[in-house]
This record gives structure tokens, sequence and C-alpha cells, in this order.
């Protein structure tokens, strides 16, 4: 059995359990600001045998000096939970799910397999999935994946944070795009693209649509249907949810995507301007910039209403910022940067503008 419903970037739902001690507490409430391990132990039987937690509790022993902190769900009750954490010293969370209904929501166990086996997540601190496992039998479902997750770890923590004075009010989102999706969006780039056009407003009040280098030179890639709706997916599933939490704005409608490379050989910029313009583009709520790659200089963000600050994010990683705000794309300097480019619309706001006319 695998986990189906959570993979690399999702961020797992919130729920509530208690714990060993039995008090009920919401997982996100508890559980903020450093990367979590959580552990699924769904089988009763293989959790009353000895040394079954043992194992667990060693394999997490090195997670833990890295800054991880332990969540465990059983199918106990919180009076076994208590005394197990006390029989091996854990100071961690023992949540107790005696029904099942969290381990069945996680996909752990189901109705044609209601024992299950034992699985674990790794989790950012965003409550969002950096990595999977899951094993048969009694061994721990953390011993194989310790090194793995060590190093996804330490790239975490990077460099001491510097204290911020000036930030554009943008959202960097990472992970966001799986490697081999990234890959697959730039070969679609490569089959088929050409120069990228801007909107121009016209003197009716309109606008068109031209190539003009004055503002942007970009090679662009229209997405065919099944790809742009897998590409849909991503954003509706791990950044709608983000936007909506950081600036209390909903949508899962999207404009169709973009590909574009900006070349350094070409020289290829986007100069400053706004994403919401014209009749047609006043709609567009926030725009979604997910970088593709990463083996190129330059081509960062920067919005100059805020300061001279460069942004950029991972390759599978997002930059989701207003519509509103004055930025532009850099020249990059070496190499080809490419970028998958959406919108997410305010459809109240769209259906008004295809709306007829009053009379």
């Amino acid at each position: 059995m695998t986990l189906k419903l959570f993979t690399m970037g999702d961020r797992v739902p919130d729920f509530s359990l208690p714990n060993q001690e039995g008090r009920l507490g919401s997982f996100y409430d508890r559980f903020q600001g450093d990367p979590v391990v959580l552990c699924f132990c769904p089988d009763r039987a293989a959790s009353e045998k000895a040394g079954f937690f043992a194992e667990i509790f060693t394999a997490l022993h090195d997670l833990v000096q890295a800054g991880a902190t332990p969540v465990l769900i059983t199918r106990l009750d919180h009076g076994e939970n208590a005394r197990i954490a006390q029989a091996h010293g854990y100071r961690g969370t023992l949540f107790s799910d005696p029904a099942g209904a969290i381990t069945e929501g996680f996909g752990v166990v189901s109705k044609t397999d209601p024992i299950g086996s034992p699985h674990s997540l790794l989790l950012d601190a965003n409550q969002r999935v950096l990595g999977s496992t899951d094993v048969n039998g009694l061994q721990s479902p953390l011993s194989s994946q310790v090194p793995d997750w060590l190093a996804r770890l330490g790239r975490l923590a990077g460099a001491p944070s510097p204290t911020i004075t000036a930030q554009a009010p943008v959202l960097l989102i990472p992970r966001v795009l799986e490697p081999s999706f990234c890959e697959e969006v730039i070969e679609a780039w490569r089959q088929d693209h050409g120069e990228g056009e801007v909107r121009r407003r016209a003197a009716t009040g309109g606008a068109t649509r031209a190539v003009d280098f004055t503002m942007k030179k970009r090679l662009d890639h229209r997405p065919n249907e099944s790809l742009n709706h897998r590409l849909a997916q991503k954003v509706i599933g791990r950044i709608s949810p983000e936007v909506f939490r950081a600036f209390q704005f909903g949508t899962n409608i999207i404009e169709h995507f973009c590909i574009g490379a900006y070349d350094a050989q070409r020289g290829d910029y986007f100069r400053p301007h706004r994403d919401n313009t014209t009749p047609q583009t006043a709609p567009r709520r926030f725009a979604v910039t997910l970088n593709l790659n990463g083996n190129y200089d330059g081509g960062a963000l920067r919005f100059p209403e805020f300061g001279r600050h460069l942004y950029t994010a991972p390759a599978g990683g997002a930059i989701v910022f207003s519509c509103s705000l004055m930025h532009e794309a850099t020249p990059v300097t070496r190499g080809r940067r490419f970028v998958a480019l959406t919108f997410l619309v305010d459809q109240a706001a769209a259906q008004q503008r295809m709306a007829p006319p009053r009379r």
C-alpha cells in the first residue's frame, strides 16, 4: 500500500485528535514553525508487540536532533499512548485515533485494507510534504529514509535569515511542480514557440496584442489543453490555498498558461509593467510565476516600488504577487530561464466584464 493522497509539495489538511494526556488539539495550532515527522501506526496488533515503538523512536532520534518535531498517530486510546510514551521516555505527541477516521483520511488504511502498515511523512514548517515512505511488516517506517530526510532538513535550514526592513508583498512557494513535470513542460516549449506579445491599450478603449521589443523580449509557447489542465490543477491544489491564507482571496479560476523562455544570448527581458491595466486584464488579481529550471544566472523579478531587491524561486517553485504591483523580469546573463505563467482571476469581475451593458 502506498500513500496516494499526498505527494511532494501538497499541504496536508488540519485535523483534531486527543493527545496522550487526553487533550483535544488541532494539528495546525500545535505544530507550526518547525518541520514535522508525522508517523502513522495503524495496526493495533503490531503496536502492542515488543520493540515496535523502540524502532520508531530510535529512527526519530536523529531527525529530532536535526530540528524536526515528532508526531505519532496510533489506533490506541490515549491511556495506552500515555503508557507507551512513559515507557520509552518519549516527550513528543502521540495522537489517538481509535476509530481510524484521520488514518483513513490520509490514505494509510482503507475499506479494503483496514489494518494497513506503518507510514510516515516529512513535512516542512508549513505542513507541506517534503518526503513520504511506507514499509510492510514491523520494520520501522523511518529507518530507511533517515539519511535522505536529514539531507532535506539540512537544505531547509540554510544560512541564518537576515533582518528584513523592506519587502514587496509577494509569496515564495517552493515545491509546486515536480522536477520531471518541469522537464515535460520545457520539452513542450522546445517543440513549438514564437515571439511573445504584449497587450497595448487602443485609442478605442480596448487592447491589441503585438510584439513590442520596447517592453518585452521573450519566446513563448501556449500549452495544449491537456498540459494546461495539469498545470492548473497544481496551481489550484498548491498555490490557491496559500494565497487565500495570506491574502484572503480565493479562486479556482485561472488564465490559460504561457510557457516562456528568457535567453541570455538573445538578451531577453520584460521591462517594468503591471498586469491588469487593460479592460481585458482588469479581472486579474494575482500573477503566478513558476520557475521551471535553475541552471541560469540573472532573470530575477524586481518590484521597483519596494526597493531594489531581487526575487526568485527554485526550480519548481512559484512567486505570487498582486497584478497591481509594478514589476520587471531582469535580463538573464547566462543560460536560459524557463517559466510557466498564469493569473488568478476574480470570477465576479470577469463575469461583470463579459455581461452585456444595461439599457
